[in-house]
């Protein structure tokens, strides 16, 4: 008979950090598929943008609560 819920919980606790990692990105690409890495690159390509685009000083840097309190007014 398999572990109950409960008791699997545990025994993933007791792992190290690394290996609990290990377990949650195979489980999470058991759920969604392996990533695209298409789409992998892209976003690489847009992260590495955006932090040239922040470096040069092209973009303003706004507080992530001054942010969301424009979202909300603006969804509101």
């Amino acid at each position: 008979m398999g572990l109950s819920l409960s008791e699997l919980r545990q025994e993933i606790q007791a792992l190290k950090p690394e290996e609990r990692e290990e377990l949650l990105r195979g489980l999470i690409e058991d759920l969604e598929g392996r990533p695209d890495a298409d789409v992998a690159e892209a976003w690489e390509t847009e992260i590495k943008q955006r932090i040239a685009d922040i470096d040069a000083g092209r973009v303003e840097m706004v507080p992530g609560e001054v942010a969301l309190k424009r979202l909300r007014s603006e969804v509101g």
